[in-house]
């Protein structure tokens, strides 16, 4: 029988009737070959192995032996995991374009390989696929962002250890900063071996200045409480500064018998005493300069010295 009276195909048979008349002419063997045969009934088998020429004592080329074993259930196995893979990166692809974060992938020489649409976005590009083959020294942060980055992937790289719920501050060329919160972790083959990284991060810039605006006025609140204490304290001793000065300044008037030069003197240093006690509530919030006399009631008379302490020349 031929290679033309078997239940494969036609195309088959002179595929191998032609590798088999190769080989009779040149007498060099075939092998580790594989090949998918193509049944009649429309089955494909898929054969390895080696096909070799059989030589005369005279060294001609007298005929052929083949060995293969039958790969098919292999083959299947190794098309379906292609399969999968395929499916699988489909659909994290179009998974991870959809999310409404940063998600970005890449290779173990840290070039990136694969970026959503925010993280174009965010990174400036035109389009995610731009983002192939540049690495973190490519873009607009600034070099020290870049470094930071850097450093941080290589460590990932180095131990195997994610970067978890991980924040930081990414400084732009244009000299604004933007916060980020996220994950970065490392992407493993099946023979355990760090291949590459893959990221996510939410961009948090807005809730960190609601944080700081809301502990600036925090703030703020805890100092106008403090001030306001110190006012009251302020005025409380203010208005016990004034209580025996007007009680004293009644005495003074009362008293007739008291030299007039010592009233005067007396009465001058009450009203400067009064001037201190005045300006420590004007400092907090005090808007008008109380006077001894408008605390007495008191009237000046001729003879009678005025509040401020000068001498009148009727009192000279």
């Amino acid at each position: 029988m031929t290679d033309f009276d078997f239940g494969w195909d036609i195309e088959t048979a002179k595929w191998v009737r032609q590798t088999d008349e190769e080989i009779l002419k040149t007498g060099k063997p075939l092998l580790n070959s594989e090949v998918a045969i193509k049944m009649s009934d429309g089955r494909t088998i898929h054969l390895s192995g080696n096909r070799m020429p059989l030589f005369s004592s005279a060294g001609e080329a007298t005929g052929i032996i083949g060995i293969s074993v039958d790969i098919t259930a292999q083959k299947e196995a190794e098309h379906l995991k292609m399969a999968i893979e395929v499916e699988t990166k489909n659909f994290y692809d179009n998974v991870m374009a959809q999310l409404p974060c940063i998600v970005f992938w890449k290779a173990k020489d840290l070039r990136y390989v694969f970026c959503n649409e925010v993280t174009a976005n965010f990174l400036r590009l035109k389009s995610p696929g731009e983002i192939v083959g540049m690495t973190d020294f490519d873009f607009v942060w600034d070099s020290e962002t870049a470094k930071w980055i850097r450093q941080t992937d290589e460590e990932i790289l180095r131990t195997g250890k994610p970067l978890l719920n991980a924040e930081f501050a990414v400084k732009m060329d244009d000299g604004t900063s933007m916060h980020l919160s996220g994950n970065r972790m490392p992407l493993f083959n099946s023979a355990g071996e760090v291949t590459g990284i893959i990221g996510i991060s939410v961009d948090i810039t807005a809730q960190k200045e609601t944080e700081l605006l809301k502990l600036e006025n925090e703030s703020q609140k805890a100092i106008l409480q403090e001030q306001e204490k110190f006012k009251k304290i302020a005025n409380q001793v203010a208005h016990d500064i004034r209580s025996p000065l007007s009680s004293m300044l009644m005495i003074l008037q009362a008293s007739d018998a008291m030299p007039e030069r010592e009233r005067i003197a007396l009465r001058t240093a009450a009203t400067r005493i009064n001037d201190i006690a005045c300006q420590q509530s004007a400092e907090f919030g005090c808007k008008k300069r109380r006077h001894i006399q408008s605390c007495t009631g008191h009237r000046r008379t001729r003879g009678d010295v005025a509040f401020s302490g000068h001498l009148t020349d009727a009192d000279r």
